[in-house]
Parts: structure tokens; C-alpha cells; sequence
């Protein structure tokens, strides 16, 4: 993975939302700029997690509504995202299984594992397929 500059979650924000016009236009200005010269900015697992979290308690969007405008996102080549496939399979666990976006990433990360066993109270990870969640 080669050195981007790393964009932050309100960036983004302000791309999906529009609830600043000006901003909204800047960014994609900025993404058409890159898409035409090749530059390439890094959206950090975290970053995703923030976007997703301020998408939802900030502007109460649906999680069906958030996945399918993140997910796009993830296929922009003027965005490097590590792991996009972990991601796409938390956004979807997330939306279809009611979880948080943090324990869905988790349970997408487990589930590539050949014995995908998480450790964890959190009884949310009995409705991920697949997943054998451990108390201690």
C-alpha cells in the first residue's frame, strides 16, 4: 500500500450529506481532481466507523440508507480503503443483522478465519451465520 494522504470522517460527511453545500462541492471537486491525476486518499477502517456513526446518530439515517451509500465508496479509485471486502461484508452485517458497525467489522474480520470464534458478552454476535461467539 503506497503513501495517501488520509481523508477524515467529515469529509465524508459532508460529501454524502450535502448539509453543506459549499463543502459537499469542494469535495467533489476534490474526488474528480483525483480520479483525473491519479492521487489516492486513504480511508482508514476507523474513519468508517466515524462516518457510519455520525451518519446515524447525528443524522438518523437508516443503516440500510448508510450501507447503501458507503458501500460505492468502497469501489472509488480515487479512495484507498484497506481491506474493502472486510468492509463491505461489515456494512452488510451491520444493516441485514442489526449489530454496531464496530462488532459487525470484528465479526467480518473473524469470519475470513478458518475457525471464526470471537471472545465477547455481546450476544449480538449469535445473529452473525457462521460466528461462534465464547464467554469467558
Amino acid at each position: 500500500m503506497s503513501c495517501a494522504t488520509a481523508i477524515d470522517a467529515h469529509v465524508l460527511v459532508r460529501f454524502l450529506t450535502r448539509d453543506d453545500p459549499v463543502k459537499a462541492e469542494r469535495v467533489l471537486a476534490l474526488l474528480r481532481r483525483a480520479l483525473a491525476d491519479g492521487t489516492v486518499y486513504e480511508v482508514l477502517p476507523v474513519t468508517l466507523a466515524e462516518v457510519v456513526w455520525v451518519l446515524e446518530a447525528h443524522y438518523e439515517w437508516p443503516r440500510s440508507d448508510v450501507a447503501a451509500k458507503l458501500g460505492p465508496l468502497l469501489d472509488v479509485p480515487a479512495l484507498q480503503f484497506s481491506e474493502p471486502e472486510v468492509l463491505r461484508a461489515a456494512l452488510r452485517l451491520h444493516a441485514e443483522r442489526n449489530i454496531d458497525f464496530i462488532d459487525a467489522y470484528l465479526a467480518a474480520v473473524v469470519l475470513r478465519r478458518q475457525d471464526p470464534v470471537v471472545c465477547s458478552y455481546d450476544r449480538d454476535f449469535d445473529r452473525v451465520p457462521g460466528l461462534r461467539r465464547l464467554e469467558p
